[in-house]
């Protein structure tokens, strides 16, 4: 498919996105919009026990 997709995962102690985004922090606010701009898409999922998946998708 014409899109670029990134992923970015780690095995830390993890973090819930919701969380995150509902604070409101610059650096989740900064990823949503830049990445809402290029008309692509976020998603992150936390794993357990450990960790999180990012993922994004914009179009080329």
């Amino acid at each position: 498919e014409n899109q670029l997709v990134l992923r970015v995962e780690d095995d830390g102690i993890g973090f819930d996105f919701d969380t995150v985004r509902s604070r409101g922090t610059m650096g989740v606010l900064n990823i949503l919009s830049r990445v809402s701009t290029l008309g692509g898409e976020f998603f992150s999922e936390r794993k357990l026990p450990h960790g999180t998946v990012a993922l994004v998708r914009v179009p080329i």
